[in-house]
């Protein structure tokens, strides 16, 4: 209500503002209004890809990441609409007088049209950055309608609403068929554009990532349940095995769809998709996955919502089983700690509707027209889910020609950690002890029931001797990582006088500066999401769940036999319940672990 209030008073102020200038500076006004609207369109989505390729991962800017998208909007047609007033202030110096009647209302509907647009484009700007779902403006809610129904993604026709956002990408999206058409007009990909910034923040609690980078994830394949352009009942291909109960969709226009048919993308997300704190999972709804369907080759396209997602159900079991989108707020968040996380999202479009591009959190991936699957039942979907590839590895098409075999028991007789250089453990090693207040570039959480704080996140540089040889309060005490009762911490110690030392042959021989992964009995990869290396001078420590090592390089340090004094492990968040045997790195192998290292599940 504040923000319909304040967009209304700011369309009037600025219709009055250019009343008083008279007809032909509102009219030239206008035309420089329109043509920034056209360049910020134009260059949005490719200044939001660079953008979010160039934020940082940590520190001041990383805010890049969440906000890309309202400044390359925002930014582009404030800087264009400044641009184009010098170049037509120059170009036409003089103004021109009409009589009375002709230069009030010429000035008024000029006036009007600037503060619409203007206000409109600020109020999609600001929509595209992390406000909340409800601010500025909701565009998107759910349906209040029962009988099954439940869940389904709307827009909101609250009378209350403040119009000009969805005025203002009307205006572009007709433009874009007609005056300034282009091979791919606004209209065709983006839909009811002024939505996307209400999808987008429409994350769990508010808290939960709203915008998605340029490599988080990638579009496998899609399929289609039913016949696309023949349809049939919804109904029946909106059953599952998982849950006997009909559900109903309801479309953004709040009509159900009946006749149509289930198409499905298969989304292979990367770890760098989750989210940065502690639990360091990937959480989506329904609002955040957008499809844009083409109605044959009319170039006429809707956006829909997914009614279902089909996902990973056990960290250890990579088997994906299919959930609803069947009530208000409902997310679904990934399970284990696996490089690679598989979601299916389901859409119930109408018939000769066919996909032509998916949005995740804003980022778009264009779909081939064909589907590479066709089932004719949900029951042959459901056989198809458990066979669906899950990016893990065959170790043995790897190299292993520098591979280090090492126990971990003989017989019944379990090893010592440091005989296989593995530590399921969530500790600081090395007793290293870091006091709250002095964690600086960490991020640290305390649970109700935690004694000690546990770092989520960060990365930050301590001279040695200010972690050693000192009490700290346990109720003070940052004491280790952050794990959870289905995701471990698991350290491997990679120092110089380790078999898996980042010196080692294995590394040498390497043909890039791939990162060491762990391996577990399926195949799964899990990367390295951190590391401490102690040196007699200088400790690095780094957690960066969302951000995990995957070139060497980037590290602050090397390890050398040169140093006096080097410790260095590399940290894994890995699913409990499975068993970790292996290490590889590229192409190659560098540790076996015999038999294979049991994660069992923690104590939370």
């Amino acid at each position: 209500m504040i923000w319909t209030i304040a967009s209304l008073l700011a369309v009037l102020v600025l219709a009055w503002v250019w009343v008083t200038r008279g007809f032909f500076s509102a009219f030239l006004h206008l035309l420089c209004v329109l043509a920034a609207g056209a360049i910020a369109f134009a260059v949005y989505e490719p200044l939001t890809l660079l953008i979010m390729q160039n934020a940082p991962a940590r520190g001041f800017f990383s805010i890049l990441r969440d906000t890309a998208h309202g400044i390359s909007l925002g930014m582009t047609f404030a800087i264009s609409l400044a641009i184009l007033r010098v170049v037509v202030d120059k170009a036409v110096p003089a103004n021109l007088k009409f009589n009375d009647n002709i230069e009030y209302v010429g000035a008024g509907v000029c006036g009007l049209g600037t503060g619409i647009i203007t206000v409109g484009m600020v109020l999609m700007a600001l929509g595209l950055m992390r406000f909340g779902p409800s601010n500025p403006v909701q565009n998107l809610v759910f349906t209040e309608e029962g009988g099954g129904a439940r869940g389904s993604v709307v827009r909101n026709t609250s009378p209350l609403r403040p119009y000009v956002d969805e005025w203002t990408a009307g205006v572009y999206s007709m433009l874009s068929n007609g005056t300034l058409a282009t091979s791919e007009p606004l209209a065709k990909w983006h839909p009811a554009f002024h939505e996307m910034g209400s999808a987008m923040r429409t994350n769990f609690q508010g808290l939960s990532r709203n915008a998605s980078g340029p490599d988080e994830f990638d579009v496998i394949q899609w399929y289609a349940l039913g016949d696309i352009d023949r349809g049939g009942p919804l109904q029946q291909l909106m059953q599952d095995r998982w849950q006997n109960v009909n559900q109903r969709v309801i479309g953004l226009d709040n009509q159900e769809i009946t006749d149509g048919y289930v198409a499905g993308v298969v989304v292979e997300f990367n770890a760098s998709a989750r989210e940065t704190g502690g639990g360091a999972r990937i959480v989506l709804g329904n609002a955040q996955v957008r499809l844009v369907a083409e109605l044959g080759d009319t170039g006429v396209t809707r956006a829909f919502h997914p009614s279902a997602v089909i996902s990973q159900a056990d960290g250890e079991d990579p088997t994906l089983a299919r959930f609803r989108f069947d009530s208000d707020e409902t997310y679904i968040a990934s399970v284990g700690g696996g490089a690679k996380s598989i979601m299916v999202f389901d859409f119930a479009l109408p018939r000769a509707y066919r996909p032509i591009a998916i949005y995740v959190r804003g980022m778009r991936q264009a779909l081939d027209r064909e589907p590479d699957l066709t089932f004719t039942s949900p029951a042959q979907r459901d056989d198809a889910v458990t066979t669906f590839e899950y990016g893990g590895i065959e170790l043995s098409e790897l190299n292993d020609q520098y591979a280090a075999d090492l126990e971990t028991a003989r017989g019944r007789e379990r090893l010592d950690p440091e005989d296989f250089h593995l530590y399921v453990q969530p500790n600081l090693p090395g007793r290293l002890l870091i006091k709250k207040g002095t964690e600086r570039g960490l991020i640290v959480e305390k649970g109700d029931n935690d004694r000690m704080y546990s770092i989520v996140g960060g990365v930050e540089q301590f001279t040695t001797g200010t972690l050693r040889g000192q009490f700290i309060d346990p109720s003070l005490r940052v004491g280790g990582f952050a794990d959870s009762r289905d995701v471990r911490i698991v350290q491997v110690d990679v120092g110089r006088d380790s078999p898996l030392a980042l010196n080692g042959e294995v590394f040498q021989n390497l043909s890039g500066n791939e990162a060491p992964m762990l391996v577990d009995q399926r195949g799964q990869l899990y990367p390295p999401v951190g590391y401490v290396c102690v040196e007699d001078a200088n400790t690095y420590i780094a957690f960066t769940p969302g951000r995990p090592i995957n070139d060497l390089s980037d590290l602050p340090f090397t390890v050398s036999r040169s140093r006096a004094t080097q410790e260095t492990r590399f940290i894994y968040r890995v699913s409990a319940g499975v068993q970790i045997v292996a290490m590889v790195a590229g192409d190659m192998i560098v540790a076996r672990w015999e038999p294979g290292l049991e994660i069992e599940s923690g104590r939370r």
